[in-house]
């Protein structure tokens, strides 16, 4: 682990869990940035230090994040729902947070988006899916394009379809470089996938979309082949 401390937004999600489940086990501090309201209880007990933190008030982000020293990595697992106004976390809150760990002198910023983003837009092969996500896949493309020309030192992970609530990572999955990749993978293992993401160099500058190996495809048929980052 090159970075001392990790600060998450989307800690909450069962993803960010995961993810905030693996550094604490390496003894990494962990900083949540959670809005008011939100259930802390499950990051507390994992000792992770929450603070509030609204991905849409840029000055309250930056206060949240500035005192966090050096070589520190942002991870944003952040996303709305699938319609017009929630879209707005996406592209503007990601922006708003990119703006943040830029300014905070972050070492790293890992961001989690979609299969369908930008040059993946031809993974997403299925119609119905693509009507669903037309938004979520716009507003998401604007903050990947985004975070590659800020300076930082990034990674970009594209789930695929995300399946239903499972209380443990089914081992299976991987990270695949080509950008027409997609499958569907479990949240618990979309944590573990960011994990090793976050602790490796060779995965900056790339991107990378993250799927249960077992279901995997690469539209034209070619064939799937994981990445092992070291």
């Amino acid at each position: 682990m090159s970075s001392s401390t990790v600060f998450i937004f989307g800690a909450t999600s069962e993803g960010g869990l995961e993810l905030c489940r693996r550094l604490r086990g390496d003894q990494v501090r962990v900083v949540a940035g959670v809005r008011a309201g939100s259930d802390r209880s499950k990051l507390e007990a994992l000792d992770v230090d929450c603070r509030e933190a609204d991905a849409l008030e840029p000055e309250q982000l930056l206060n949240a994040i500035r005192d966090l020293g050096e070589q520190f990595t942002v991870v944003s697992l952040l996303g709305g729902m699938p319609n017009r106004k929630s879209t707005i976390v996406d592209s503007q809150g990601n922006i708003n947070v990119i703006d943040a760990a830029t300014a905070a002198g972050a070492r790293r910023f890992v961001l989690v988006t979609s299969v369908g983003c930008n040059e993946s837009y031809k993974a997403l092969v299925w119609f119905p899916r693509v009507v669903i996500l037309r938004h979520t896949i716009r507003e998401k493309s604007k903050a990947e394009t985004y975070l590659r020309n800020s300076g930082l030192a990034w990674t970009i992970i594209r789930p695929g379809r995300l399946t239903a609530l499972r209380r443990r990572s089914t081992g299976h999955g991987i990270l695949i470089e080509h950008p027409l990749a997609a499958g569907p993978i479990t949240r618990m293992d979309l944590g573990e996938l960011v994990y090793r993401a976050v602790n490796s160099e060779q995965a900056i500058g790339k991107t990378y979309t993250a799927a249960d190996q077992r279901h995997a495809k690469i539209l034209g048929g070619v064939e799937v082949v994981p990445v092992h980052l070291q």
